[in-house]
């Protein structure tokens, strides 16, 4: 008289029904303001300390719960609206960066994920400029994180797009380095300060092989130099790691999860 189903079948039938109702969950989250912008802290091997944080959203779906966000955003691009979601992002990053509170806390600098399209935008300097006079952000508290895939496809323009921001004062990332096929040209052909490594590539030192990869890749981006974020600090082990090989910055929940800006650490 009782019915059983194994986790797996019941996770995977959630993810069915996520993605058959993507449209409606991805208009709920823009349309009625139920998308939120918060800030994982991000360590600081230098300072000892969260001295800095990554703006990212969160989505609490009133049908089907929390969303994941790298699949809310893979969405959003694929149907147009990256654009508008990514633009609220930036400007809750600038005017979090110039109030009282971002000094309060003792923070130096967010860190903003930049998509496929955004960096496709002719006019994403101009937008950035705005924003900067607008709330009065000086550069270095912000920087911009590019997905090294979008370097891969649109080249000739993120690339006129990095080099005016660097121009401005703003730091550059190389997001998601280890993932799939990772050209190590660009580390030296992009305008970019620092690289973050996928946690894809963190996780995979479980082996001796895959720590190996993991070490070889941190030694030369400091070598380089640049200075190396990680990703993928979920446990002790994974975090002690990191900072043994020479990580500048660490990330994970860990560490910390995102949170609301005014429930940040203070340095």
């Amino acid at each position: 008289s009782r019915v059983f189903n194994r986790a797996a079948a019941i996770t995977e039938k959630r993810s069915y029904q996520i993605e058959a109702h993507i449209d409606e969950i991805l208009n709920r989250a823009v349309m009625s303001g139920k998308l939120k912008i918060r800030y994982q802290p991000i360590w600081s091997v230098k300072d000892s300390n969260f001295t800095l944080a990554e703006a990212v959203i969160e989505v609490n779906d009133e049908v089907y719960g929390s969303i994941d966000p790298e699949r809310l955003l893979s969405a959003a691009e694929e149907r147009g609206l990256i654009v508008r979601i990514g633009d609220r992002i930036i400007e809750d990053a600038f005017c979090f960066a110039s109030s009282d509170l971002f000094r309060k806390l003792g923070l130096s600098r967010l860190y903003i994920g930049i998509s496929v399209t955004q960096c496709m935008r002719l006019d994403l300097t101009d937008t950035i400029w705005n924003l900067r006079e607008k709330y009065r952000t000086a550069p270095s508290n912000i920087a911009f994180m590019i997905k090294e895939s979008s370097y891969e496809n649109i080249s000739r323009i993120l690339n006129e797009n990095l080099k005016k921001l660097s121009a401005q004062g703003y730091t550059i990332v190389l997001d998601g380095f280890g993932y799939g096929y990772s050209n190590a040209r660009h580390l030296l052909d992009m305008p970019i300060n620092a690289v973050r490594l996928d946690k894809s590539i963190v996780s995979s030192a479980d082996t001796k092989g895959g720590r190996t990869i993991l070490g070889g890749m941190i030694d030369m981006v400091k070598r380089i130099p640049l200075t190396i974020m990680a990703q993928g600090a979920e446990d002790k082990r994974a975090a002690d790691m990191l900072d043994e090989m020479g990580c500048d910055m660490i990330q994970g929940a860990y560490l910390a999860d995102p949170v609301d800006k005014e429930q940040l650490p203070s340095v």
